[in-house]
């Protein structure tokens, strides 16, 4: 956006700078409303926006497929569509009274747009979404179509089917298509207007409370009419639904927002409440004509009201410009301009100004015309809660406090950045004391320049003390101490920020958590290590071990010795040397390459007959085992391996014309017995699927077979197949010419 356009959407964005509170949450709780710009005053390049709420979205099915969708007003104004054949979802629950309310927040929000001199134009099924909340609402689209009236009159938006009666303004065009939607919406017609014809097809009740306003409203778009039809159709609204929105309006605590729906008033509460909100729209009124030094009066008279209301007035830019020289600064002094020069010097300071000598004086006039509220206290044994609250300027953003007993004097400053808005601190005095409290308020520049006023009444409070049991002692005499309520001599006491204390207390019971933690965490380790390393220890030195030239005789009478072997049949054997016990078992491992052992299958012996164990044929070509007693895995072991039984076979094919000749380059006589025949299989590629074909079983190594479309792209395996019926890997070959 370019010029014009792009600064109309930068006083979009800030909008806290010249709208209400209730205008502010109104505009940005309905629209699409631009939060961050991102360009200059001459041409923007994208901005952010809020997302919808999700009670703006529903579950639409169409043709079997079903997706999230946003509740736009096009899918409420056409019930047609419902009844096709390629919606098979529901219709949404949107019932008449749930219309008449989203038709109400859309008008109550259009009216806030026009009241600040802003059109939103492109008003259509498409760009307004129904919220439904507990009250149904709406949420409009496309926000960066909002402009200014001069700006929309020279580029008019219009989508098909929302045209509106000729020679109307653009203020005008939104409150007659606002009709037009209106109408759509009660009667579930898409191409329908308001006319005198048409309106029979509203409710009759309907018809007769505002069918001729919103005919009016369609035809001359005038104010008048539009806010007469807001006032209509909550007259048709439920009772329980003109509670709902009563009561709704009193939660956003905004005094105009209730006074909407005055009318719907039912009850004695109700009226109250009406009333309440009457006398906070004249306090409010009488602030916005107020200025300079009756304006912040009745600032300060709001802070210390007591109701159920926001301060809903336009915000103000008072400031004059900053002062550049002493004659400027000597003129805002004449003019009495004090809370703004202080503004000035607490927010962006004044410079080589601050050393002017009338300064002090135009800033404790400031801070005279403000005011400030009583130091309040409130006392215990053996401490007192001393707290003040801030002026409602931000000028004043530093504060001294001091206390002084029996002499003793102790001082505290405050920022208001740091402090919070009603700072509170802790005095402790033990042994009591008389204290006396004096509170200056000041302001404080970016340079770091303080400026206090004179400080405000004292105010004076006794701690008692924390009562001591008493131990006569007559050898010594003397008088009481004058400065303690209770005779304990001189008084010690000292500020304390309670929130600080309290975090220091946490911090230190944290800190102390963790030590028992860390103590009980080095515990459990020292256990687990004193466990496993004994353990270890002793299986080491006192099962396990055959390093140990005492314990090792023991362990050869207890531990049989093993040994493997492969009998003609290929069948493997563990032949035991040794006494054998009840409950002794062997373990078996396989590994691939002698290194990496894997799975462990254990088996049990026989006392009478497990001097040679029967194990099968080989599953891998390393074989290893240990023997087990009382549960335990002993160092007694024997290994047997490199079996050449197809695990380790590398068939070499030659590819000649049309024909494959497989020759196994290993031995043929495995460890399972002597290779009787060899398996081959081819395979090939198909759309990244690998499949394999001609299955073939030759008993020959070198005899031949055709294929008659053999390529040196296709997989070619060999598998061989040994005398005891067991089979050894498929065997990738590299085909060679």
């Amino acid at each position: 956006m370019l010029g014009e356009e792009a600064r109309s959407l930068i006083r979009l964005a800030e909008i806290a700078r010249w709208a209400r509170p209730s205008d502010v949450e109104q505009l940005v709780t309905r629209f699409a409303w631009p939060i961050e710009i991102f360009g200059d005053d001459d041409a923007v390049h994208g901005y952010t926006m809020p997302l919808a709420p999700n009670s703006c979205y529903f579950e639409l099915t169409v043709a079997k497929r079903t997706k999230r969708e946003t509740l736009q007003i096009k899918f409420l104004t056409d019930d047609s569509y419902w009844r096709s054949a390629a919606v098979t979802g529901p219709k949404p629950n949107v019932s008449y009274q749930d219309r008449l309310e989203i038709a109400i927040d859309c008008l109550d929000s259009m009216e806030v747009l026009h009241r600040h001199g802003l059109a939103y134009g492109d008003i259509s099924g498409n760009n307004i979404v129904a919220r439904m909340d507990a009250r149904p609402g709406v949420f409009f689209f496309d926000a960066d179509s909002i402009t200014t009236v001069d700006l929309r009159n020279a580029s008019p938006l219009v989508s098909p089917g929302w045209e509106t009666p000729e020679d109307l303004d653009p203020l005008a065009i939104d409150r007659s298509r606002f009709a037009i939607l209106v109408f759509r919406l009660l009667v579930e017609q898409p191409n329908a207007k308001p006319d005198w014809d048409t309106i029979e097809l509203l409710p009759p009740n309907d018809k007769n409370v505002f069918g001729e306003a919103l005919v009016r409203c369609y035809f001359t778009g005038h104010e008048d009419e539009f806010m007469n039809l807001a006032k209509l159709m909550r007259d048709v609204r439920e009772d329980v639904r003109d509670q709902r929105a009563l009561q709704t309006a009193l939660d956003n605590g905004f005094a105009r927002w209730v006074l909407r729906e005055k009318a719907e008033a039912k009850t004695a509460q109700d009226r109250r409440i009406v009333t309440w909100a009457e006398a906070q729209l004249a306090f409010e009124i009488e602030v916005d004509a107020a200025v300079g030094l009756e304006y912040r009066k009745l600032l300060r008279r709001n802070k210390l009201m007591r109701n159920e209301f926001v301060l809903d007035v336009r915000p103000r830019i008072e400031l004059s410009k900053t002062p550049s020289s002493s004659e400027e600064l000597h003129q805002l002094i004449y003019d009495a301009l004090f809370v703004e020069i202080t503004s000035h010097f607490s927010s962006a300071g004044l410079g080589k100004l601050e050393a002017d000598p009338w300064l002090e004086r135009a800033i404790q006039h400031a801070h005279y015309e403000v005011g400030s509220e009583p130091v309040s206290y409130v006392t215990r044994l053996g401490e007192a809660d001393v707290k003040f609250s801030w002026p409602v300027l931000p000028f004043v953003n530093c504060a001294k406090l001091t206390i002084e007993s029996g002499g003793y004097r102790q001082e505290l400053t405050l920022r208001r950045s740091e402090a919070g808005e009603a700072p509170l601190r802790l005095v402790k005095a033990p042994n009591g004391a008389n204290c006396r409290v004096v509170l200056s308020l000041g302001s404080e520049s970016p340079s770091g320049l303080r400026i206090y006023c004179p400080p405000k009444d004292p105010v004076n409070f006794s701690i008692p003390a924390i009562p001591t049991p008493v131990v006569p002692n007559r050898s010594q005499g003397g008088s009481p101490g004058q400065g303690s309520p209770h005779g304990q001599g001189a008084p010690i006491f000292d500020f304390v920020d309670p929130v600080e204390e309290e975090r220091k207390r946490l911090e230190a019971i944290r800190i102390q958590k963790t030590k028992r933690i860390k103590v009980f965490a080095a515990a459990i380790v020292s256990t687990i290590v004193l466990v496993f390393g004994g353990n270890f220890a002793y299986h080491r030195y006192f099962v396990d071990s055959d390093r140990s030239m005492f314990w090792g005789s023991i362990v050869q009478l207890q531990v049989p010795k093993l040994s493997m072997r492969i009998d003609e049949a290929g069948i493997l054997q563990v032949v035991v040397n040794g006494t054998i016990y009840d409950g002794d078992q062997i373990a078996v491992y396989s590994s691939p390459n002698g290194s990496r052992w894997r799975g462990t299958e254990v088996v049990d012996l026989e006392v009478a007959n497990s001097l040679a164990v029967s194990l099968g044929s080989p599953t891998d070509r390393y074989v290893r085992v240990r023997y087990v007693k009382n549960g335990r895995i002993t160092q007694s072991d024997a290994v047997i391996g490199a079996f050449d039984d197809g695990f380790a076979a590398r068939p070499v094919v030659f590819i000649e014309s049309d024909k494959v000749f497989a020759q196994w380059t290993g031995s043929v006589n495995g460890n399972r017995g002597p290779v009787t025949m060899f398996n081959y299989r081819t395979g090939s590629w198909s759309v990244g699927f690998e499949s394999w074909a001609r299955y073939f079983t030759l008993k020959e190594r070198t005899q031949p077979f055709v294929i008659p479309d053999a390529q040196a792209s296709r997989g070619f395996q060999v598998q061989a197949v040994f005398s005891n019926g067991s089979v050894g890997p498929w065997v990738t070959a590299v085909p060679q010419s």
